[in-house]
């Protein structure tokens, strides 16, 4: 079974970021919450209860 991973992004991601991003999403089913540019908080909870990991990014 494919684990999932939640990415949410509070600001436009660097060069950095996005590699590590891309690195810890190998094989895993991966979302990008962009709360930037999105205002479906209703979304983001239910993004966060169905994902088995989540990481926010500064």
């Amino acid at each position: 079974m494919t684990q999932s991973l939640l990415h949410v992004l509070k600001s436009p991601p660097d060069q950095i970021t996005r590699e590590l991003m891309k690195e810890l999403g190998k094989d895993r089913q991966v979302v990008e919450f962009k709360l930037y540019g999105e205002n479906d908080y209703e979304r983001l909870v239910e993004l966060v209860f169905a994902a088995d990991q989540v990481i926010s990014w500064r």
